[in-house]
């Protein structure tokens, strides 16, 4: 799960009873922390050990019966990392054997990308997982901890979750190159635990690593983050063995970084009350949400989406891996339980850099009708749960949200800001106004000129792109500073349903006066856009009738 920008106030865990006389479902189990260790490496120049290919796009690495993980363990936590990939690709991770999932546990964008993702992953009966690859890669595998099963009550290996959600400790702390510094978690977590989840966040560094570990241990080969990009901010879950008696973990950076630092939950110790609330129950991989199929664009924001467990047994948390792709703008889906009047929202995932598309694992509390995920701004969501833990769960007593609908409308305001400040004008069109028929049929001069008799703005929307024609001749004209927009600037445009759609400047530019010129330089800001065209001189200023100063934008958001 990736967890960025949550600051909380400390609370005290919600009470998870569950009945003891209950029935445990089957495969019930504790956790056990481990290392981390390195399990597997491919990459040659380091001795590509720890895996086989039983298919070439298969690495099959084996767990049972390594490191001390027992023959019995039913799941495995395990730190994956791709790098020195050959082209934009996914990975799958699951359990060897087991029907091939349609999940996607790490995602690269581009050639050379590096990027880890937290995973729980079945342990099938041979007792090893598999790595299915669509791309050429390289990956790490990085042991963190497995679950064993337990036919009744225990005192240790049980997740605990806070109140509050998540708890920070560590507020953007600067680690110098090759060296660790000791983070203290005990305003976040009970005496007598014996792991902290934690979420890392890092950003200032260069290409290179982050790695959470015991504080009582040795800097592992072992990796919590990778960058591949300087001053890229990147985040993933960790699973931390805890030194008792202390309540501190140690950070280590290879090339320096800011890490801020979120206690997601802890999982308890030996001395703590014998119970089956927090217990795990491990699965194979459930799809329980799908924005992505059938839907050509991703959904656009603010929207919120529900996923049910996928089971009846007394639940209190929820793990899986949640997809996020086709965002329209950086930022957050945050997750809460569906239908609860108040709590805190978790975020689960980060884009920031757009386009990215992001695995991230995530652990989070659920209601009786489980997890609602939101998005600011709208993206795909796919959600595929691998476990759930036991616990109480509260009732979800409101109806789900309802989405609003955001379908394309005509225009009738358009706001922008030049150098000269915002600016809001009135959209003045009539119904069977028709932009390509003018610029087609070549009204007010040749080449597909649009005639200074063209006063009020027009419209058009086609193919997902909507053009938006003013005049900027006189100290009254529509668009008189144009040219001054700046790129990352924002123009909005509201339709006849009443909401603003909300552009991110991509491009500013003269074309020739025809229309394919115009529009084909949409073709590069997909997937939807919008532009504010006038009249121009070559370079810009104004004015001719001969050229188009095209403002180009890319839907963001909508208001």
């Amino acid at each position: 799960m990736l967890l960025v920008g949550v600051t909380v106030a400390v609370a005290s865990p919600v009470p998870q009873q569950v009945s003891a006389a209950a029935a445990l479902p089957a495969h019930t189990s504790k956790f056990v922390p481990v290392g981390p260790v390195r399990l597997a490496d491919t990459r040659p120049d380091k001795g590509a050990y720890g895996f086989t290919r039983p298919v070439p796009s298969v690495f099959r690495v084996k767990v049972a019966g390594r490191l001390g993980v027992p023959a019995n363990a039913t799941e495995v936590v395990v730190n994956v990392t791709a790098m020195t990939t050959r082209g934009a690709g996914r990975a799958a991770v699951y359990g060897a054997g087991d029907p091939v999932p349609t999940s996607a546990n790490i995602v690269a964008d581009v050639k050379g990308q590096s990027v880890s993702n937290l995973v729980h992953v079945h342990l099938s009966a041979i007792g090893a997982i598999d790595i299915r690859r669509t791309v050429g890669m390289d990956v790490a595998v990085d042991l963190q901890g497995y679950y064993v099963p337990v036919v009744g009550a225990v005192a240790d290996g049980r997740l605990s979750t806070a109140n509050n959600g998540a708890t920070r400790v560590a507020s953007s702390r600067s680690v110098r190159a090759g060296t660790s510094i000791i983070v203290d978690l005990g305003a976040a977590v009970p005496v007598g635990a014996e792991a902290a989840v934690v979420s890392l966040i890092v950003d200032h560094t260069s290409a290179g690593s982050v790695t959470a570990y015991p504080s009582d241990a040795r800097v592992p080969l072992s990796w919590s983050v990778v960058t591949d990009t300087k001053g890229q901010t990147r985040a993933n879950t960790a699973i931390v063995r805890l030194a008792s008696p202390h309540r501190n973990i140690r950070v280590f950076s290879s090339r320096g970084a800011h890490v801020t630092v979120d206690v997601l939950g802890w999982y308890s110790g030996a001395s703590a009350p014998k119970s089956i609330a927090g217990l795990f129950v491990p699965t194979t991989v459930r799809r329980r949400l799908d924005q992505m199929t059938g839907r050509p664009i991703a959904p656009i924001g603010p929207v919120t989406f529900e996923f049910s467990t996928g089971t009846t047994a007394e639940v209190s948390a929820v793990v899986g891996n949640l997809l996020t792709a086709g965002m329209w703008d950086t930022g957050s889906v945050v997750a809460k339980p569906a239908g609860v009047p108040a709590g805190p929202a978790v975020v689960v995932s980060r884009v920031s850099t757009w386009p990215e598309s992001v695995a991230s694992q995530f652990i989070v509390r659920t209601s009786t009708r489980g997890v609602a995920l939101s998005s600011a701004v709208g993206a795909y969501m796919v959600v595929d749960v691998t476990g759930w833990f036991l616990g109480a769960r509260p009732v979800a007593t409101r109806p789900p949200v309802a989405n609003r609908s955001i379908a394309p409308s005509s225009v009738n305001a358009v706001r922008w800001t030049d150098s000269t400040g915002t600016h809001a004008r009135t959209v003045k069109y009539r119904a069977d106004d028709n932009l390509m028929a003018i610029v087609d049929q070549k009204i007010g001069g040749v080449n597909g000129v649009l005639g200074a008799v063209y006063r009020t703005l027009r419209t058009l929307q086609r193919a997902g792109n909507i053009m938006v024609f003013g005049h900027r001749t006189t100290g009254a004209g529509m668009f008189r500073h144009i040219e001054t927009v700046k790129l990352g600037s924002t123009f909005s445009l509201r339709g006849t349903n009443g909401h603003w759609y909300n552009y991110r400047v991509v491009y500013v530019g003269v074309t020739p006066p025809r229309y394919s010129a115009i529009s084909n330089i949409t073709h590069y800001f997909p997937p939807v856009t919008a532009q504010l065209v006038a009249c121009s001189l070559q370079n810009g200023q104004p004015t001719s009738l001969q050229w188009r100063i095209t403002v180009t934008g890319r839907l963001v958001s909508v208001t």
